[in-house]
């Protein structure tokens, strides 16, 4: 075989096999009635990503792109979604262009094309080293259907890094052969960064790791030589990171200087080594039958041994060949006709790997140093296929192979394919390991016999290549199929987002309000939590990996029910719909419901648009509240549980530290529960309600009958209880025969509120096929005489700007106090009072909070991006220094050729 870089030949016959396997894999979403966003596992692509790229599309359809988007919960910086993804810009174009109806049947595309890429731009990294074309033909091909890009691309934010990262280490292989600067590198490295904060850094980290060795590997040259190439090679990448800036950094401010994911407590050394040097077997039997198959385990269901799920287990699979080659590889390092130094930095290299996939604490610099994710093992990946390429390439030529490493690794492989194949009694994964155990099989013996002369490198190659793309389709199929995935004519996702009367009723609410104002729904279609997005309204719900900590904070200290099971990251508005209080903070004025009578204190229903009934709240009138007193967050801690929350926070603020405005032991009295004891018509309140699934598995209800002359003496009453679930338990709950909502807990003790209505007579709770234990303890009725009521002193207008990057208003206030905007009080947001600059605090945990003075006062709140313009300046200047070093290279070419 030809030695030379690029042989076109090869390149289409790797094409031909990613075509055929490709076909073979996705046939059921290219040409069937599937799109690849499931429901079983990994659900972000349906409940996520598939929401934000939709509020993209919307953004620039309407003209509005703003750095803030107010669909996505309360608010979020826009700089932290996917805008720069080059395999997401043509499905921004497709949806602009048609509507983001179909936004989810164009993703395979963008799959075939990271195939296709992966696999090409592999070759291009092997024509650097001298191996044989049939090798690089295997190995590129393995690359293009790798377990990480089979599993994580389905993940499409994850998807990218993986397929552009050969071409880096290509450019890094080029400046280290031609020893100067590399446009290539640069711009790579500024591509990747675009692509992905989170995923750019792993790779420059990565691509630092693999320079380092190979200088080190460098025979003949001089520590100086050797500093001058390394600083070459990582100039080259930061000015790359660099003209990224205007990309790079306000994506880092958006997810580092906001979110609670990226903050950790404990030192930096108790975050790397506390707890990470060494997991359960559980957690290495995981990596281990992840280099065998990405399935052994299954791909949906929940058994994995170690940290994580389908997604997040180390993705290791590189096809059963590798397996061979790996063993093949080791025991033949000491026979090399290399240096002493080459042989000892090779088993070095193998001992770094092994500390990246075994180690725990070794992931956590890929990670940011917050955590021991295994989402770094793309960086395995082109080495794995270097490792194939170069070994095969030793077999075609020199017809070099170890037998009894060759039959260890046989009886290995036949061990865990048949535990694989006892694992599961679905027939898909048994046939997998099957496949993988048979195919296997095939490519040892097929290198045997050419080993031996039993075959010649003809039909050895044509078998063994026949074995590895049985070994690739079985494997690959099994990460799409079988899966739970939304399809293309799935009525609840296309019928109720797209083609609803969801569209009249907000145009209808649009009409009626010139303020700003917040709309929620107590049912969901197109996500679980982030239908705003597709349907381009301002809600509260919100599935966000990087939410504001400050937000967090508001749900987990004032809005627990909020949460989604017991999943932080996961807001619901339809879990806390009964807490009208907490929607009118947090400016919710309007409801969309399918029900024709919602039984929540609070909402009255105001319009009915086909099967949409619109509610409208009667106590939010702005999402700025006036308060004339506070309380410290710490002070509140210690008081909570005495008061009557839906009072208190109307009246009080509750902000980082004491103020001027703080209230005092006797204010704080007056807000104190006034327990009702008894308020059941008959018999007395328990306290505590157990139940147990298993004795019980049927129907579980508890219904307390109440007293409607001792309700009339209230203005509003509560029902507040501990509640305990060792499982996933669905509650619906029914004030007298009106059905009021559902809300799910899932593993988890906490504390519930509701708002009951005070012309009911009956408060029931119904759980329906309860499997595990159950328990509601702490069980209290208490009630206030009082209505409650926001900004009684002030009168407060805000009215929403073209952009979501700016609010106008006016402030009325009758007297000193503080305003809270329910908007996020994160970085890039300021307020403007009669045109000057306010202190802003945190104002119920994580709401924009500022003084204000009595009188009329006119308001501007404005967001700008952090770190945007500081970004752009600086990718400017890079912009400047690689057009120059350009300009210089072209120069002294042209000297060079003169003086020749």
């Amino acid at each position: 075989m030809s030695d030379k870089k690029i042989n076109w030949k090869t390149l289409r016959w790797l094409w031909l096999l990613c075509g055929i396997t490709g076909l073979f894999v996705l046939h059921r979403y290219l040409l069937g009635n599937q799109t690849v966003a499931f429901y079983d596992a990994g659900s972000d692509t349906k409940d996520q990503y598939l929401m934000w790229y939709s509020s993209i599309v919307n953004q620039l359809k309407s003209g509005n792109f703003s750095a803030w988007d107010f669909t996505n919960g309360l608010g979020m910086n826009a700089m932290g979604h996917n805008l720069t993804d080059p395999f997401l810009i043509p499905v921004y174009i497709l949806g602009v262009l048609f509507g983001t109806e179909h936004l989810s049947w164009y993703m395979v595309y963008t799959q075939v094309a990271k195939i296709f890429l992966a696999g090409t731009f592999c070759y291009f990294y092997l024509s650097e080293f001298k191996v044989d074309e049939r090798a690089k033909l295997l190995a590129s091909y393995i690359y293009a259907f790798n377990g990480y890009l089979m599993v994580w691309g389905q993940h499409y934010a994850l998807g990218t890094a993986v397929v552009l990262l050969p071409l880096l280490l290509m450019y890094i292989e080029r400046v280290l052969k031609k020893r100067t600067f590399s446009a290539g590198l640069c711009l790579i490295s500024f591509l990747i960064v675009c692509c992905s904060f989170y995923q750019g850094y792993m790779c420059m980290l990565g691509g630092g790791i693999y320079t380092c060795m190979r200088i080190w590997m460098q025979e003949g040259e001089t520590i100086k030589r050797k500093t001058v190439l390394l600083l070459t090679e990582a100039g080259t990448m930061l000015l790359g990171v660099l003209l990224a800036a205007f990309r790079l950094f306000p994506s880092a401010a958006a997810q580092v200087g906001s979110s609670g994911r990226v903050s950790s407590d404990g030192s930096l050394w108790e975050r790397i080594f506390e707890g990470n040097l060494i997991r359960s077997a559980g957690y290495y039997k995981t990596i281990l039958y992840r280099m065998f198959s990405s399935n052994i385990q299954g791909n949906g269901e929940n058994v994995f041994l170690g940290k994580g799920n389908y997604y997040e287990a180390s993705n290791l699979f590189f096809s059963t060949l590798f397996i061979i080659l790996l063993f093949q590889y080791l025991v033949r390092i000491p026979g090399q006709k290399g240096s002493r130094k080459s042989k000892v930095l090779q088993y070095i290299s193998v001992v770094i790997v092994a500390v990246i996939i075994l180690v725990p604490a070794a992931s956590v610099p890929f990670n940011g140093f917050v955590d021991d994710f295994s989402r770094h093992t793309f960086l395995l990946m082109p080495l794995f296929a270097l490792l194939c390429a170069v070994s095969l390439t030793e077999i075609f030529r020199e017809k070099r192979l170890n037998l009894p490493a060759l039959a260890a690794t046989v009886l290995f492989m036949a061990a865990v394919y048949w535990k694989a194949y006892r694992l599961f009694d679905q027939l898909a994964y048994q046939n997998n390991a099957f496949f993988l155990c048979f195919s296997g099989f095939v490519m040892a013996a097929s290198l045997w016999a050419y080993c031996s002369d039993r075959m010649g490198v003809q039909q050895a190659g044509l078998l063994l290549t026949l074995a590895l793309v049985v070994n690739v389709v079985s494997d690959s199929s099994l990460c799409y199929s079988p899966r739970v995935a939304l399809t293309k004519d799935h009525p609840e996702y296309y019928q109720e987002t797209f083609h609803s009367a969801v569209d009249q009723a907000l145009s209808w609410i649009d009409e009626q309000e010139d303020g700003f104002y917040r709309v929620e729904k107590d049912y969901f279609s197109a996500s679980s939590c982030m239908d705003s997005q597709v349907q381009n309204y301002r809600g509260v719900s919100t599935y966000n990996s990087n939410a504001s900590d400050g937000i967090k904070k508001m749900a987990a200290n004032l809005w627990r029910m909020l949460y989604n099971e017991n999943d932080s990251n996961h807001m619901q508005f339809q879990n806390g719909i009964w807490d009208s209080v907490m929607g009118s903070l947090c400016g919710v004025r309007y409801v969309l419901s399918k029900s024709p009578d919602l039984c929540v204190v609070g909402y009255e229903l105001c319009h009915q648009i086909e099967d949409i009934y619109i509610y409208r709240n009667t106590n939010s009138d702005s999402i700025g509240k006036f308060f004339d007193k506070t309380i410290s967050e710490e002070e509140y801690a210690k008081k909570k549980e005495k008061l009557n929350t839906e009072v208190f926070l109307t009246d009080v603020l509750i902000v980082d530290q004491e103020d001027e405005f703080a209230v005092n032991d006797s204010e704080i009295e007056g807000y104190e529960k006034e327990k009702i004891s008894d308020i059941l018509s008959e018999g007395k309140l328990k306290r505590q309600y157990e139940y147990n699934g298993s004795e019980n598995p049927g129907p579980v209800s508890l219904e307390f009958q109440l007293d409607p002359e001792k309700l009339k003496q209230y203005r509003n009453l509560t029902l507040e209880f501990k509640l305990k679930v060792s499982g996933r338990t669905e509650i619906q709950v029914f004030f007298d025969d009106c059905y009021g909502h559902t809300f799910v807990a899932n593993k988890i003790t906490k504390k519930c509120r509701f708002s009951i209505p005070t012309d009911v007579s009956s408060v029931k709770f119904t759980v329906k096929n309860l499997e595990e234990t159950m328990k509601l303890s702490e069980v209290e009725f208490y009630g206030s005489r009082e209505e409650t009521e926001f900004s009684k002193d002030a009168v407060i207008n805000i009215r929403q700007t073209d952009t979501d990057n700016r609010l106008e208003g006016e402030i009325l206030a009758s007297g000193d106090g503080m305003v809270m905007l329910a908007i996020p009080n994160e970085l890039g947001w300021k307020v403007y009072l009669d045109g000057e600059e306010q202190d802003v605090k945190n104002g119920e945990y994580g709401f924009i909070s500022f003084r204000v003075e009595k009188g009329e006062h006119q308001l501007t709140v404005a967001f700008t991006a952090p770190l945007l313009k500081e970004g752009i300046l600086i990718s400017l200047v890079a912009l400047a220094v690689f057009l120059g070093i350009l300009f210089m290279i072209r120069k002294n070419k042209k000297m060079i050729q003169r003086e020749r």
